[in-house]
């Protein structure tokens, strides 16, 4: 294993949002920086596959909020095309990198990553494209196993801290050519899901499906069968999924050469019999056909972060870029968009969004064609939002937020929209663009919640005016326009 000390980092604010647009130190044009990302408590890690001659992985940890780079790991055996990291996963301790036909374990000791396992299977299956691992057992992805890619997984029981063996080999008891059954997985001790995004190939419709299995004594056993609740042809029902607390997300991108699809998230709570049923389905407040929403996300108890890549054979007439990032929050009415994040760059072939991860409130995205103005060798975003805390016990997320005013710019009022996690003492007023101020909106206790408020300008002269919202030690400024 070598290792090798590079950073780059670029600390910037974008609509409001601190964040970091970090590069590999050696990038050069092509290397998809960021085409998988992962981040466990502390710790991130970002692959570049077509990083010269097969492929790395960087390590990052993040320390009171910022960014550190840590070690750049590459395979021992250089072997062109490994791969290696597509996918990656980073658990506690354990870093799991996909290669070409095998999977690789990194143990993390004294601060740095060192192999202690490898599981070896067939390139030709694309064994290990997929993996899941729940409290180190480990499920493996052979999407294309068989004569005709029907797909395989393997469940692999773990033993000691260094050490794994094969218990079983999951198969569907019907399944037809070309479904790529195992193209996605996840499971925890009682259930898995997995995908057959290609499902209806040969006999259609040709919309994707994924089976749920549920663990007994003696070993998983399939339970059911979820089909698209959608009509649509062709939406790639599965091509990324999740399973958390007995709820289940299942992504239908639609394929990128069809541009009639809207991207959606379907949402499954499994009933105590064991079978899931559809509780809710999420969309972009902005959607559009061909966003690609969903095409990768993340599910940790109420909180759902959402990557929609975009399709850039799409253009769009009211923005230059068709790439974000959202994280939505399950509240009473349902799950809530909360925010929403964008690239630096707006052009339509960044990849923003390819892959996302979150924990502890740090927001990672994947942007694997991104540019530094001179390669395009890609890059990642590490969001740290105005988030004050996260519960524990099942990960709701709490924000501290102020909108943008609307209108804007305005004659002569306009609605300032405010969101707060916690009750406190409360202001928001209005400055001039000389700091002068002009008007307080709110100035007493309030609870925690969403508010509105109207500002009436009609006896000030037009120009550029600024309020800031403060509560506790939260404080957020924004501009706003007057024109009269």
């Amino acid at each position: 294993m070598k290792i090798f000390l590079l950073s780059l980092f670029l600390n910037l604010s974008l609509f409001g949002q601190v964040f970091t647009k970090f590069y590999s130190n050696d990038l050069t044009d092509g290397d998809n920086f960021g085409d998988r990302v992962s981040i466990n408590n502390y710790n991130i890690a970002i692959n570049s596959p077509y990083d010269k001659p097969c492929g790395s992985i960087y390590i990052y940890f993040l320390k009171n909020n910022i960014l550190h780079f840590r070690q750049k790991v590459i395979p021992d055996t250089i072997i062109n095309g490994y791969f290696f990291g597509s996918p990656l996963l980073l658990s506690d301790s354990l870093l799991f990198v996909s290669t070409d036909g095998d999977l690789l374990i990194y143990k993390n000791s004294d601060s740095l990553y060192k192999i202690i396992k490898k599981i070896s299977g067939s390139a030709l299956d694309d064994f290990s494209r997929p993996v899941a691992e729940y409290k180190k057992d480990l499920l493996i992805g052979a999407p294309k196993s068989g004569e005709f890619d029907q797909g395989a997984v393997y469940y692999y029981k773990n033993i000691n801290d260094s050490d794994w063996v094969l218990n079983q080999k999951l198969e569907p008891s019907i399944l037809e050519e070309h479904s790529q059954f195992g193209n996605t997985i996840d499971f925890d001790s009682s259930f898995a899901v997995i995908s057959a995004p290609l499902y209806g190939y040969i006999s259609g419709p040709f919309r994707g499906m994924v089976f749920l299995y549920e663990k007994s004594d003696s070993g998983w056993i399939e339970k059911q069968r979820i089909y698209s609740p959608d009509s649509a042809y062709n939406q790639l029902f599965g091509r990324d999924l999740q399973i958390d607390n007995r709820r289940i997300a299942i992504g239908a991108t639609g394929n990128p050469l069809e541009n009639y699809f809207i991207g959606r998230i379907y949402i499954y709570a499994i009933n105590d019999s064991g079978f899931a049923i559809l509780e809710d389905s999420i969309y972009a407040s902005d959607n559009f056909n061909g966003n690609y929403f969903g095409f990768s996300f993340k599910l940790k108890g109420d909180s759902l972060f959402v990557g929609a890549n975009g399709n850039e054979l799409i253009k769009s007439k009211n923005s230059l870029s068709r790439k974000w990032a959202y994280l939505f929050v399950k509240g009473k009415l349902g799950w809530e968009e909360k925010l929403k994040f964008g690239p630096t760059n707006q052009n339509s072939y960044n990849g923003f969004g390819y892959q996302v991860d979150f924990d502890n409130g740090n927001f990672i995205v994947g942007s694997p064609f991104d540019s530094d103005n001179k390669l395009y060798g890609g890059a990642v975003y590490l969001f740290q939002p105005n988030i004050t805390s996260i519960k524990d016990e099942n990960k709701i997320i709490n924000i501290f937020d102020i909108q943008q005013n609307y209108p804007n710019p305005f004659n002569p009022t306009t609605t300032i929209s405010y969101s707060l996690s916690k009750s406190g003492s409360t202001t928001l007023k209005v400055f001039d663009i000389l700091g002068r101020e002009i008007i307080t909106l709110v100035n007493e206790e309030k609870p925690a919640g969403s508010y509105t408020v109207e500002f009436n300008a009609s006896n000030l002269s037009s120009g550029i005016y600024f309020y800031s919202l403060t509560s506790g030690s939260f404080t957020m400024n924004k501009k706003m326009i007057l024109m009269k």
